[in-house]
């Protein structure tokens, strides 16, 4: 990548950049970074780079047929280009038409890119938190963890750095999950909160971290939840959330954490198989009649239990899950789509999901309708 500063440059390159611009560029008085805002703002508004060249040319400023390309390139690099997939309003419509109870509280958007999803995942829990007013002192929020919400989180975030209006006196985040990969500690909540922090934000930011180990067994679980000083606080302070940031896996999925974990303990997974397992949120086995609360030897260390979700929404707390693409094989997840869609009494209340998801799941499930909740 090409580097357009004239400072702090060696003698040598120095004189081969100079030779260059009085061979072709010649950028009038714009300093590097204006000449890339200038031409990225021609490019997001439909001019190819020959058309580029052209209309910076009849403003005096020459650019070689090549600038464009490495100035875009450069902006990309630099993360000051930003795309934003659309949304799918037709498959909106369809799905709504299934699951009535999702108007108004879900996005299908066209990409088959897990960050796309990420982004509105990101718009959507703004608006949720907008939602409850700003006369309120503070919003709860509780996050998975995992690959997904890391770049949910890292969207928000980047959000949380623009003026705002309408925002809560301060955010409140809760981890809701320990971290799985010991060789990834990125997918922590504990550790992608820290996006939240920073003088820059636009509003106040608490936290309430999970300090535990991720895998545990059930007895070990029991223990803690009865014992643990932490533990303990943790699942009080749950009490308080009004938003559930999630996202999940589905079984069929390579890359599934929890089932890699689970293949650790042939009689759990077998436990699991048999009672229908398709998927997990939150790190929770569920199937298609709803969430599976059977024993296993070994289980994931949570501060809800999916049953407690149902009762949170009955007491108004949003609960907001976040579907796309497996982030390392690109596989879609219909399968655990329809299965948190019709199960009996819903898990969730607001969906960001890709397309391809979505459209796979109408095609199988064709003209069964999901009853009004």
């Amino acid at each position: 990548m090409t580097n357009l500063s004239t400072t702090d440059v060696p003698q040598k390159k120095t004189s081969h950049r100079r030779k260059r611009r009085k061979a072709g560029d010649k950028w009038g008085d714009l300093e590097s970074e204006e000449l890339v805002a200038k031409v990225c703002r021609l490019f997001c508004d439909g001019s190819t780079p020959a058309e580029i060249v052209k209309q910076l040319g009849e403003e005096q400023i020459k650019l070689s047929r090549e600038a464009p390309y490495k100035l875009i390139t450069q902006a990309a690099h630099k993360g000051w280009i930003h795309y934003e997939a659309p949304a799918s309003e037709f498959l909106e419509v369809q799905l709504i038409r299934k699951v009535p109870w999702l108007k108004n509280a879900c996005k299908v958007v066209n990409t088959p890119v897990f960050d796309d999803v990420a982004g509105r995942a990101a718009d959507q829990l703004l608006s949720i938190i907008k939602s409850f007013g700003p006369g309120k002192d503070a919003v709860h929020i509780g996050f998975a963890g995992g690959h997904a919400m890391r770049n949910v989180a890292k969207r928000f975030a980047d959000l949380l750095r623009t003026p705002l209006i309408g925002m809560p006196g301060k955010l409140v985040f809760h981890a809701l999950v320990a971290g799985f990969d010991i060789t990834d500690t990125t997918t922590a909540p504990n550790t992608f909160f820290l996006y939240f922090t920073g003088e820059d934000l636009a509003v106040k930011t608490e936290f309430i971290g999970l300090f535990t180990e991720a895998v545990i067994s059930d007895e070990t679980y029991a223990r803690l939840r009865r014992e643990s000083t932490t533990i303990k606080k943790c699942v009080a302070e749950a009490e308080k959330l009004d938003i559930v940031v999630t996202s999940g896996t589905s079984w069929e999925d390579p890359d599934s954490p929890l089932k890699k974990y689970m293949e650790s303990s042939e009689e759990s997974l077998k436990s699991l198989v048999d009672q229908g397992c398709c998927g997990d949120i939150l790190w929770r086995p569920i199937s298609p009649s709803g969430p599976i609360e059977v024993p296993t030897s070994i289980r994931a260390m949570t501060i809800l239990e999916l049953r407690k979700l149902r009762e949170l929404i009955h007491n108004g707390t949003k609960v907001l899950i976040a579907l796309g693409p497996c982030s390392l094989c690109r596989r879609p997840k219909d399968d655990l789509l329809e299965a948190l869609l019709f199960m009996p009494e819903p898990i969730i209340t607001h969906l960001v999901v890709d397309s391809r998801s979505v459209r796979r799941m109408l095609d199988r499930v064709g003209p069964k309708k999901i009853p009004s909740t």
